[in-house]
């Protein structure tokens, strides 16, 4: 606790130093990509302004009570042509994050892919930060078509295995993905149908036992299973 409250005291020293009346700065103050890319989980107001390549600490100040990143600056003052841009982006995100397709906070990567999948434009060095960090950034579009191939591959190899093995493959199959289905429900909040960072952490719960398993293939046996849930 005493970590995270120096850590926040730095930044809103930094937020404090920047001054938070609009001024021409806060349109050309070039945001610090790396350092930004390096973090686990972005307040979905961090993703806009960040998204618009803008610096969230000359847009943004945290509020200890909601535990949230309010914006501080004044959208009236925004020269018109960055105010359209703003409230566009803007409107686009509030409304997918209300029809809950994205949470309040996820992991950067989750934010750039939704971005590129809407075609709304990401600066290309944020890109470059996160992909040097290891992420890959795939627009919805492309993700989607690598589980499809997927799982014709895995039905392919269901066939192959022999009509005799094939039910009893499945079988266990099926028991092992109802297992993984309820657990990622009641204990990590997953919600099918609905966009969510619980794959990731299940990803990452499996690497710290030491254990390989691509986020993407969490997603589609999540996404496969919950097809068994009673309508």
């Amino acid at each position: 606790m005493r970590r995270t409250s120096k850590r926040r005291a730095a930044v809103h020293s930094k937020q404090d130093r920047a001054g938070l009346k609009p001024t021409p700065d806060r349109f050309s103050a070039k945001p610090e990509y790396g350092y930004w890319a390096s973090m686990a989980i972005w307040h979905w107001h961090q993703a806009l302004i960040l998204i618009l390549g803008w610096d969230p600490y000359h847009w943004l100040q945290h509020n200890p009570t909601f535990d949230r990143y309010d914006l501080t600056a004044d959208t009236v003052s925004i020269p018109p042509d960055l105010k359209a841009k703003y409230d566009k982006t803007f409107a686009i995100m509030e409304t997918y994050r209300r029809a809950a397709w994205f949470h309040d906070r996820m992991p950067p990567r989750d934010y750039i892919e939704w971005a590129k999948g809407m075609r709304i434009p990401v600066p290309q060095e944020l890109v470059k930060e996160l992909e040097l960090l290891g992420h890959t950034i795939d627009d919805w579009k492309t993700r989607n078509e690598r589980l499809e191939r997927e799982n014709s591959e895995l039905k392919e190899r269901l066939t192959s295995l022999g009509a005799t093995d094939v039910p009893a493959a499945e079988k266990i199959r099926a028991s092992l993905e109802k297992m993984a289905l309820a657990m990622a429900i009641e204990k990590y909040g997953y919600q099918p149908g609905k966009r969510s960072p619980v794959p990731k952490r299940i990803c990452d719960d499996v690497q710290k036992q030491g254990l390989t398993i691509d986020e993407d293939t969490v997603l589609s046996r999540l996404r496969d299973s919950s097809l068994r849930l009673p309508k």
